[in-house]
């Protein structure tokens, strides 16, 4: 008999990239993560907030945090978001904290060459009340600007283009403002500007290295040289550098460093002199059905820090689709109308005509696909609707010839006013920007092959139009981009089809949220947590401000279009230190924290393997906690769910296979209340195997591998 640990790592090629809620930060540990849920007055807030929430205190010293999406300035208090102000015309591109020069703090809201407010806003934060008035300040004297940030002892800004203090929608130069400056708000407070590279390419963001300044654009990094008042790109020293619309959207000053995100997954950390590649798991091997996206947003507190990952990352363009078999049609007026050919021809010239669509609540956009979706999602370029008409019920055909609901509809086509799907989205780099999705988890286990409009052997999805008010007569989509769905951990025990996630997850519909810590000088990635955002986060900030729930520490705020979550941490950093710790339960909300083990290889892989038992230890445990085990090999050939209650937990296994290819494990763990005494956390998990002595000769061929999408 051998004993192969599979918990701590035991082998350099096991990875536990694919564990969901589980806590790798302390050294031979792991365990359910921090709890977490959406904060108290949770919404849609119809845009995507800005990368920059500020985090600051109110005149008795309690903690307060805004942020600002659309057209509207939120605050966090108390765990609870309320709307601080709203702005009726432009959205807001920013905001910063700004002292008028005679000592008094003012919140700033900045809204680009926004046209109607034509300026900026003000709010004197020594009132201290919820809704407090706000000045805005309006006019061709104003200030306009996308982005502003203290460097040292003065104030930068995005602006200059369209003279001084003013700015231009494709924005690419600076401009200084003095601490002491009592007029921030006046253009005329600021100096001539300077160019940062190359005017196509606009400023996606800025951020501060003790006293310089550093700005992240499409083409590359840029750092202000403070004797030469110039700017140096540092991307250029970078092999294979390509710019990209999203390059530099994270733009965040760190521990005596800036990092800046690129589109191709890529996150750089500049240290003063050089960019140095810091990459969540760059050198990790990646399983298949683990989707790791772009980072979105990071935020850093020293010792360590978190950076949530992009939803929906993995997805099929137009054309693509079109050649793996994906169709499209549209219902109006009961005559059914396809659009395949235009929509996935990989063109944004031609399009799916929409007019006057939806002049009944019957009338559907239908999509079929030769294996399951997670989501889809369509472009607008060129032909957006005006009109007050949206996406409604999202459906599946059950294999029955039966339409069955996929739950409530998550419809990111729709962009700063309500109920107005199909709205001008542009290209979006990331399908989560405008994605037509559900928040239902079950759509895998509910879709089957049907037949729509006599054509069967597809998965048939649709949407319903929520009012009879038809669609602008000359509303287009340009390209559909479709989300594959991937086969789940089987529906057994603690996983049932209400509380598992992990189709989902598969398919990256997650927020990933992934932990770094500064050891012996590197960076190191932990996979933490996995949170049903619907449609990613896009800014993030760290408060010891009061919660529904807590920790003790600092919570970990996270701002999506969606939803808006905290994360209760702990002071210590460590969940397994905490003192009654607040530990993730699953439920129809949050992922049932489970751990997963790949690429295992059990024995010679010349000889036949007898897998026999697999135990998991450690403290803390109660005996009404439950573990369920799940083993896997060849990627695709899913042995039964194994129960146990408490630890060590022990299950009895009689499987023998051949070391072809790599054997995989997941236990998922369910803890009887959220709040503890103590954090259960495992310590050590073993697999115990024998040798069959059969030689490689007898092993039998590979069977033809099913489509992982449809198993």
């Amino acid at each position: 008999m051998t004993i192969t640990p599979f918990f701590p790592l035991g082998q350099i090629n096991l990875s536990y990239l694919g564990s969901i809620n589980m806590d790798f930060s302390s050294p031979g540990k792991v365990l359910p993560v921090p709890n977490h849920a959406k904060l108290t007055g949770s919404l849609d807030l119809l845009h995507y907030p800005t990368s920059h929430p500020i985090v600051t205190k109110d005149t008795d010293g309690n903690p307060i945090v805004f942020f600002a999406a659309n057209k509207t300035v939120y605050a966090v208090r108390n765990g609870a978001i309320t709307a601080d102000k709203v702005f009726s015309t432009d959205v807001i591109q920013d905001l910063c904290m700004i002292d008028n020069g005679s000592g008094t703090k003012l919140l700033m809201a900045l809204f680009g060459s926004g046209a109607t407010i034509n300026g900026n806003a003000t709010r004197d934060m020594s009132v201290d009340v919820a809704g407090a008035a706000w000045t805005t300040n309006t006019g061709a004297t104003m200030l306009t600007a996308f982005f502003m940030r203290r460097v040292g002892p003065h104030y930068y800004a995005v602006t200059g283009s369209a003279g001084q203090g003013r700015c231009s929608l494709v924005e690419w130069k600076v401009a200084i403002c003095p601490f002491d400056q009592t007029n921030k708000h006046l253009a005329a407070s600021w100096s001539t500007a300077e160019p940062v590279g190359d005017p196509n390419w606009q400023i996606n963001g800025i951020a501060a290295f003790k006293d310089r300044l550093c700005v992240g654009k499409p083409d590359g990094f840029y750092v202000r040289d403070l004797k030469e008042k110039s700017f140096l790109n540092l991307t250029d020293r970078i092999d294979q550098f390509g710019a990209h619309g999203v390059n530099g959207k994270v733009c965040v000053t760190g521990e005596n460093c800036v990092w800046y995100g690129t589109f191709d997954r890529k996150l750089y950390r500049f240290d003063g002199h050089d960019l140095h590649d810091t990459t969540p798991f760059k050198d990790v091997e990646k399983p298949r059905d683990v989707i790791l996206g772009r980072v979105e947003a990071l935020v850093d507190r020293g010792d360590s820090g978190f950076a949530v990952l992009s939803c929906w990352s993995d997805h099929l363009d137009g054309k693509h689709a079109g050649v793996e078999g994906v169709r499209v049609f549209k219902e109006d007026g009961g005559v059914i109308t396809e659009l395949t050919s235009s929509v996935t021809d990989g063109s944004l010239a031609t399009g799916g005509s929409m007019n006057a669509w939806g002049t009944t609540t019957t009338d559907y956009l239908v999509i079929g696909s030769p294996f399951k979706l997670e989501a889809w999602g369509v472009r607008v370029t060129r032909k957006p609707n005006a009109a007050v008409q949206s996406f409604t019920a999202p459906q599946t055909l059950n294999g029955s010839a039966t339409w069955t609901t996929l739950g409530t509809i998550v419809d990111g086509t729709i962009l700063g006013t309500t109920g107005v799907s199909l709205a001008l989205t542009g290209f979006p780099a990331s399908a989560g920007e405008s994605l037509v999705g559900w928040d239902g988890i079950d759509g895998y286990q509910i879709s089957g092959l049907d037949t729509y409009n006599s054509i069967s052997g597809l998965y048939w999805y649709r949407v319903a139009s929520a009012t009879a008010t038809g669609m602008t007569s000359t509303t287009e989509f340009d390209e559909v981009f479709v989300v594959p769905a991937r086969a789940g951990l089987p529906n057994s025990g603690v996983l049932t089809q209400a509380t598992n996630f992990t189709n989902r997850f598969r398919a990256g519909g997650l927020s990933a949220v992934v932990e770094f810590k500064r050891e012996n000088g590197r960076i190191t990635w932990y996979p933490k947590y996995a949170i049903h955002t619907l449609g990613g986060v896009f800014a993030m900030a760290l408060t010891p401000g009061p919660m529904a729930i807590s920790n003790s520490g600092a919570n970990l705020l996270l701002f999506g279009r969606y939803s808006q979550w905290v994360c209760a941490e702990s002071p210590s950093h460590d969940p397994s230190a905490a003192r009654r710790p607040d530990l993730a339960i699953g439920s129809t909300t949050v992922a049932m924290p489970v751990l997963c083990v790949r690429n295992m290889r059990l024995g010679d892989p010349r000889r036949l393997t007898h897998l026999q038992a697999a135990m998991i230890n450690g403290p803390f445990f109660q005996p009404t906690d439950q573990i369920d085990l799940v083993l896997q090999a060849d990627e695709w050939k899913q042995w039964e769910a194994k129960p146990s209650r408490g630890a060590p937990a022990h299950w009895d296994l009689d499987h023998v296979f051949g070391d072809h290819a790599e054997t995989h494990l997941w236990a998922a763990v369910k803890l009887d209340s959220a709040t503890r005494s103590a954090a259960p956390y495992i310590s050590i998990g073993i697999l115990e195997h024998e040798d069959r002595g059969e030689p490689y000769t007898s092993l039998a061929q590979h069977a033809a591998t099913p489509n992982p999408e449809v198993t």
